[in-house]
């Protein structure tokens, strides 16, 4: 009886997440983060499993908006699941690190780093710090790219559980996601 209730509570509390809540309860997503990222690179994740990608430029009550190269797309909410703005600009840490380097590569030549006795050239110490740079700041670029969910449709807690059995125990490990 002793391992019976544990279970029968685990089951009873699975079972009352795992039904749908009445329409009153149901939260509206929030939409802040969507008007937040107007004029950002945007992929959006359709329920049916398309994707998406473009620059977002108009939200609405029904829909979004985002233009792939020239061709103008809307996605109704309805269809969406998932909405993620894409973070990092290869090209622009490029540039900074190019300047970074030319930076450095200019107080090397005036502090005396750079001189014909060391057997280096001003415009090939340039070169070689503006290249450093650049790569760096491109490898940088790279590295950082990264994504952030700013829209999901399905925002509801989801309990998982699994049974784990052994020759002396019963019981059930959960995972809780929300």
């Amino acid at each position: 009886m002793r391992t019976v209730l544990p279970v029968v509570i685990a089951a009873v509390f699975a079972i009352s997440l795992a039904s749908p809540p009445s329409a009153s309860a149901q939260n509206v997503p929030t939409r802040s983060g969507l008007d937040a990222s107007i004029g950002s690179n945007i992929k959006v994740t359709t329920r049916d499993g398309r994707l998406y990608t473009g620059k977002l430029v108009l939200t609405s009550a029904a829909e979004i908006t985002l233009v792939d190269g020239g061709r103008q797309v809307r996605v109704p909410f309805a269809e969406i699941r998932q909405v993620e703005r894409r973070d990092g600009n290869v090209r622009k840490s490029t540039l900074i690190g190019l300047g970074v380097g030319l930076g450095v590569g200019v107080v090397s030549l005036a502090t005396g780093g750079c001189t014909e006795d060391a057997g280096t050239f001003a415009l090939e110490c340039l070169g070689l710090w503006a290249g450093t740079g650049a790569g760096a700041g491109a490898l940088a670029g790279v590295i950082l790219k990264r994504s952030h969910v700013v829209y999901r449709a399905d925002h509801r807690p989801i309990l998982t559980l699994v049974p784990a059995l052994s020759v002396r125990r019963a019981g059930l490990f959960g995972t809780f996601r929300w």
